[in-house]
């Protein structure tokens, strides 16, 4: 499904700054301020549909979701953004990423985030040198 939005992209980070991180803000800001969480407005934010929703729930066995388990249905779904939330959390959240973690985390090919890391003569990185990274990986299909 990404392959979609690359189309649009020159770099990785292009894609993340325009499509990966902002889902994440609305994610974020949907929990701080909704006490009940919709099915509807969960599908559109984790863009699965309300039967995978319905469906996890049930496997799940949740009755209602709210703060504490939507994560559970988030880390469980099958959009790319749901898949990148739960490499990052089997990943255990790191403050620093090596090539092979950031290559997981964003289903990115991992020779070549090598070879930017070692380009760069990196072994790993914090998040804020993501972008930096990033930037360097082309995702043009033209």
């Amino acid at each position: 499904m990404r392959e979609v939005y690359y189309k649009y992209f020159k770099t990785f980070f292009e894609f993340y700054k325009m499509k990966i991180s902002p889902k994440f803000g609305d994610i974020d800001i949907y929990l701080k301020n909704e006490e009940e969480l919709d099915i509807k407005e969960i599908s559109e934010l984790l863009y699965i549909t309300e039967e995978e929703i319905k469906n996890l729930m049930k496997l799940r066995k949740i009755k209602k979701i709210n703060r504490d388990n939507f994560l559970e249905i988030m880390i469980n779904g099958s959009s790319y953004i749901c898949q990148l939330y739960r490499r990052e959390v089997e990943c255990g959240c790191p403050d620093t990423y090596t090539s092979n973690q950031i290559s997981y985390i964003y289903d990115l090919d991992n020779l070549v985030v090598e070879k930017i890391f070692d380009k760069l003569h990196l072994k790993k990185i914090n998040q804020n040198m993501l972008p930096e990274i990033l930037e360097r990986i082309s995702v043009s299909y033209e």
